[in-house]
């Protein structure tokens, strides 16, 4: 549920964007792995990371502008907006941060705005053969800074591959019925695209966790796609059945601001509490979702 709008399919709707979204990045970065099987050279990390977050950017706009148009003229009074950033020119070169993404709630008796911080990692190879080799070091220097700020934070996997494997190794994490094979294609109003793998989620604390225990065993992070997805949970879900619905989220004013576009952030105000200290940490892309219900005249 979405605020105070009962329609549950709205936040269906909205979940289905963003995994439309999330096929077009598996697609896109299935492609990208069987070029480089065949020996092509890889593109550079950051480079490609860049990339598959433009694609993501555009298909989630242009999803959720049909979306915002469809509820329109439907008389539910809804209305829904996406906005993709990039930083401006000429800030810092070493971010440390790649997305701030906003949640806006504005529903009769409901008025919610909270931020997650977010690391993004590509998938080498697909599917079980996968693994986030740049989760290992810089992945977990990135988590410890993200989670001395806030715990609203997190690691979006950009994923190559089947995506029933995917969603396999996912099974945990999703809390679905998986006593039959993919049963839940079958819920009723619920789409395929909801749950695809394409992009998943995965908490910054979790990886905080691994990395600890890896420390104390002696080992290395685990890197292998069933190691690191069994912790994460699809994109259209997070955003429709816990970012949106306030499971996640941090409210405070500095967090906030953090995940606004500099031209923006003296307009944003949340809690006044106090965070640590930022430090360095700047954003190389700002999201805001914002969904809208108006009272019916």
């Amino acid at each position: 549920m979405i605020g105070t709008i009962t329609n549950r399919n709205v936040a269906v709707e909205v979940g289905q964007a963003f995994g439309e979204a999330s096929g077009a990045v598996r697609e896109r970065l299935h492609r990208a792995a069987a070029r480089e099987a065949e020996g092509q050279a890889a593109t550079r990390e950051d480079t490609f990371t860049d990339d598959l977050a433009d694609a993501l950017d555009r298909v989630i706009a242009d999803r959720l502008e049909q979306l915002s148009e469809t509820l329109s003229t439907s008389g539910s009074n809804v209305r829904i907006e996406f906005e993709s950033t990039k930083a401006p020119q000429g800030e810092e070169a070493d971010f440390g941060l790649d997305l701030g993404v906003r949640v806006i709630i504005e529903t009769p008796g409901y008025a919610a705005q909270k931020a997650i911080l977010v690391q993004c990692k590509r998938m080498y190879g697909v599917g079980n053969a996968g693994t986030f080799p740049k989760l290992r070091g810089d992945g977990e220097d990135q988590a410890k800074k993200m989670l001395e700020v806030t715990p609203a934070s997190f690691f979006f996997l950009f994923n190559g591959g089947d995506e029933h494997d995917l969603l396999e190794m996912m099974a945990s994490a999703t809390l679905l019925p998986w006593d039959e094979p993919f049963r839940w294609f079958h819920l009723p109003r619920v789409h395929p695209d909801y749950f695809d793998p394409g992009v998943a989620v995965l908490p910054a604390a979790r990886v905080l966790a691994m990395s600890e225990a890896s420390l104390a065993s002696k080992t290395s992070l685990p890197i292998g796609a069933r190691d690191v997805l069994a912790g994460s949970v699809p994109l259209g879900h997070f955003i429709a059945g816990l970012f949106a619905p306030c499971f996640v989220g941090d409210v405070r004013t500095p967090i906030l601001q953090l995940a606004t576009p500099p031209k923006d952030r003296q307009e944003i105000r949340g809690l006044d509490a106090q965070v640590p200290e930022l430090g360095q940490l700047k954003a190389r892309r700002f999201h805001k979702l914002k969904v809208v219900k108006q009272v019916a005249p």
